[in-house]
């Protein structure tokens, strides 16, 4: 029990760390921003060309979270920003012949890199929906449960796109390519597969982006 508590305290010091190391990069400033920019038009744009509101709280719920797509792309634009050189920078930068030869477990600072990976976008996500339910309150007095069921399956999507960047970049000793790589799967070969997929009549469950 004592090792256990001593290893979640090891990983909450490299969380912090990696989160401050993400301050200093402005990157959560940077998925903030346009989480937030991004909420903001979904609300504003059909409000300022008159579109009509629609009849309840659950469609406007889906108009907003499919919005030209955006909400999806921006989940693994920032997936893949935060965790693309969480792994690679380390060898890319020859850090790792310090932070490796530390007293502490390789799968705890993995774990510690993933969890300040994610904290970070789950937040810039969370405010993106915070606008969304303020909005669809105001409008309908109501909260819409598909809506909250689709923050969660967001946030486990997102977690899904940390993991499989951070797999990558395991796998490869530059950041930006571990990056580039994910994001090329993610955005474009992954929704290729799917297509192809269905219209053979198979049901892509096993493809991360379905």
């Amino acid at each position: 029990m004592a090792g256990a508590v001593e290893e979640l305290k090891k990983m909450a010091i490299v969380v912090r760390y990696e989160i401050l190391k993400h301050l200093r990069r402005k990157r959560i400033y940077v998925a903030i921003t346009v989480f937030m920019l991004t909420a903001l038009a979904c609300v504003l744009v059909p409000a300022y060309f008159n579109a009509p509101m629609p009849p309840d709280a659950r469609t406007f719920g889906a108009n907003y979270v499919n919005f030209l797509g955006i909400l999806e792309l921006m989940t693994i634009i920032c997936g893949t920003f935060f965790v693309g050189d969480a792994i690679a920078s380390e060898f890319e930068h020859k850090t790792a012949f310090i932070s490796f030869i530390n007293p502490v477990k390789r799968e705890v600072i993995v774990l510690g890199k993933y969890i300040a990976a994610f904290l970070p976008v789950a937040l810039a996500l969370s405010l993106y929906y915070l606008v969304g339910a303020v909005a669809m309150y105001t409008s309908y007095n109501e909260i819409s449960v598909r809506f909250i069921m689709s923050y969660l399956l967001e946030l486990l999507y997102l977690a899904s796109v940390i993991a499989f960047t951070m797999l990558f970049s395991s796998l490869f000793k530059r950041g930006i390519l571990a990056s580039i790589l994910s994001f090329i799967l993610l955005f474009l070969v992954f929704p290729i597969i799917s297509f192809i997929l269905v219209f053979a009549g198979i049901y892509p469950i096993a493809v991360l982006t379905f």
